[in-house]
Parts: structure tokens; sequence; C-alpha cells
């Protein structure tokens, strides 16, 4: 059969030479396999070749040969300097380098990026029960945040109103709010603290959606972006950077072994626990036993 393209050597049958025409020491030259005649060399833009020129990119560009016999080709080499790898590390990086997730195109750490992983990185810890902990990353740790419970309570109101109007979103909307206080991620606030000096508490309003693919199933939001006076929680912390694995990367990563697993952490913003001194930053308003 006539070979279009041969990509790869490991088919040693078809490209171990018959016979060499070798020629002076930094002429091309010319071999014969099983595939027919070639010649093989680089290709040079002047006998001065500079060493910009040999760190030119490595082409192979492969053409019949003028006047040759039918089935002779000719493949042209542009010089090139590897790169030399000296530790098994390096080595290791580099098998691994089609399945990380670096992104070329993310945009580097900003100051308060860096900021917020020296925090993060300094005052996490872990408790007795296995749960990571660690402070709201404010910008500003000695800042007053207006008293905004009238906004809390007024869509509270509403929410109560809807609750009337729909039994099924009731329904589920409290099935949630009774699965986050059973299992910890929520507590009432003891009667002693309702009591704080202005500034030092904010009220999360809240309201419910629910996912298309997740009929019958509601989620609460803790609204952290809602205004009031101006002001948002959000506009008192510090935004962490984007550390999101690339998609690129987790797809090919598929071919590193034979078996993938994917799995799914449960209420995963819930099961990180905020510093004792910062939890009045995130309280919201609640009927006692749902009632």
């Amino acid at each position: 059969m006539e070979v279009g393209l041969l990509i790869g050597a490991n088919c040693t049958h078809a490209i171990k030479p018959r016979e060499i025409i070798p020629g002076n020491d930094n002429d091309p030259y010319g071999i014969r396999t099983a595939l027919g005649w070639g010649i093989v060399g680089s290709v040079t833009h002047s006998l001065e070749e500079t060493d910009r020129d040999l760190a030119q990119t490595h082409r192979i560009v492969t053409r019949e040969v003028v006047g040759a016999p039918e089935g002779t080709s000719c493949q042209f080499v542009l010089k090139t300097r590897v790169k030399e790898i000296l530790t098994p590390s390096q080595v290791g990086e580099m098998f691994e380098f089609d399945f990380n997730d670096r992104d070329k195109n993310r945009a580097p750490l900003s100051y308060n990026d860096r900021l917020f992983m020296k925090r993060v990185k300094e005052e996490i810890h872990q408790r007795d029960d296995g749960h990571f902990e660690l402070p709201l990353p404010l910008k500003n740790p000695e800042a007053k945040l207006p008293n905004n419970k009238s906004q809390a309570m007024s869509r509270l109101n509403k929410l109560r109103d809807r609750f009337r109007k729909d039994g099924s979103y009731r329904k589920d909307y409290l099935s949630f709010m009774e699965g986050i206080i059973k299992s910890g991620h929520a507590e009432r606030v003891p009667d002693d603290e309702l009591t704080q000096a202005s500034g030092d508490v904010w009220y999360l309003p809240h309201h419910g959606v629910y996912h298309p693919r997740k009929p019958g199933k509601s989620r609460v939001v803790f609204d952290c972006s809602l205004e009031f006076k101006g002001q948002s929680l959000n506009h008192y912390l510090l935004q962490a950077p984007d550390l999101t694995n690339n998609l690129t990367g987790v797809l090919v990563r598929f071919r590193q072994e034979r078996t993938a697993v994917m799995c799914n952490i449960e209420g995963m913003f819930h099961q990180v626990h905020v510093n004792v001194e910062h939890r009045n930053l995130l309280r919201f308003l609640w009927w006692p036993d749902d009632n």
C-alpha cells in the first residue's frame, strides 16, 4: 500500500534501514527502508547559523524528491536544542504535563488574593469533630456594619406571606431549615448574646430556590450581597481567588487510570465552620421550632 503519512516509530520492520548512503559529515544522508528511499537532513538558512536559528522549533517536512525514483521521500529537520532534564521530579513533571490544571490565561493573584490566602493558611484549624474552622476574611477586622435587622425582618414577613399561599414551597423550605439546624450547621443564638454592640452584627436575608433537575427539593440561599444603606456583607469580605480546577485538566486525567471516580460532598459550604467571634455576622431570623 502507498504510505501517505508515517507517524511514530513503533513498526521496526517498516523503518529498519536496508541500505544507507552516508555522504560527508554534515551532509544529508540517504536511507532505504521497506517503504522506499528517503533523504534525511537539516534545513539551514546560511552556513553561519546563529544560536537563535539553532533554537527554532523542531519541524519535519516530508515531500517527494524531484527527479527521484517513485517512492522516494525527503525529510528536512530544523535544528533545535532540547531542554536538559536533571532531576526525577522534572521527569515526573514532563510526563504529567498533559494532565495538569494549569491555565495559562488565568490572571495572576492580586494583592487581595494573596492576603486572603495568607490569612486562611495562618488561621485555619481543625476542630475535634474533624471539621475545619476559620475566621471570616474581613478586609478590615475593625470595620463596623450598620444594623440591618429591620431589613431581614421585612424579608421574613414576605417569606411568611408566600408560605401561606404555597404549601409545597413552605414544606420544602421547612425541611431544608430543619436539616441544617439538626446537623449543627446553624444554631440558635444564646439569650445572653442577643444584645451585641452596634456594628458587630449582620443579619442575612434568605429565600428558597429550586434546581431545574431536582423538583421538590428546595435550597435556601443566604443573601450576602443584598445591600442595606449602601452596604452589604460582601463589601467587607476579601474575595477568594478562583482555585477551581480547569475542566480540561479534569477531563484529560480520565486517561491516567482505568477507572474514574466522582463524588459529591453533601452541604459542602456548610461543612466549613466559622470562628465564634465572627458568627454574629452570619445571623438570620427564623421561627422557633419551624412554627
